[in-house]
């Protein structure tokens, strides 16, 4: 299978959220205890869309059905870790 990344669209919400939905009902990866509703993101989506290089990206797979997604986050500084 292959992957491929591009900046989500609107039609890609409805995915996104049942992915997200998933970890919210079956693992601890988020804080939310209540699965969202595609409405609910859409301003976020939206948020994104207009972020530039920091917009929501989405991973598709050769059949362009979105499989993943992420929020690019900024770096912030911090401590580094002394290497060896």
């Amino acid at each position: 299978m292959e992957l491929g990344i591009r900046s989500a669209v609107r039609d890609d919400l409805a995915q996104i959220v049942a992915i997200y939905n998933h970890y919210v009902e079956h693992s601890p990866a988020t804080f939310d205890t209540i699965s969202l509703r595609t409405e609910d993101r859409l301003g976020r989506l939206e948020e994104h869309s207009r972020a530039g290089p920091h917009g929501l990206l989405v991973t598709v797979d050769d059949r362009a059905r979105v499989v993943g997604g992420r929020r690019p986050t900024r770096s912030i500084p911090g401590p580094r870790t002394p290497r060896p």
